[in-house]
């Protein structure tokens, strides 16, 4: 049991020590941006777009 602890201990200590290497490239964070679409325009439907019910023009019925 002693051992275990004594090799986590070590592990903890090895990890804390760890420094990355002085030569290793730094490059800089791209910069997140959210992507913004426009809001669709609805005015080439026969609907409401603030109503559930669609308006159907005259030529889409069958007499």
């Amino acid at each position: 049991m002693k051992f275990i602890v004594l090799v986590a201990l070590f592990a903890v200590a090895a990890a804390n020590s760890y420094r990355p290497a002085e030569y290793a490239p730094r490059y800089e964070t791209p910069k997140y941006q959210t992507t913004r679409y426009e809001e669709p325009k609805y005015e080439r439907f026969d609907y409401n777009k603030n109503s559930n019910e669609y308006v159907h023009s005259k030529s889409m019925h069958l007499s």
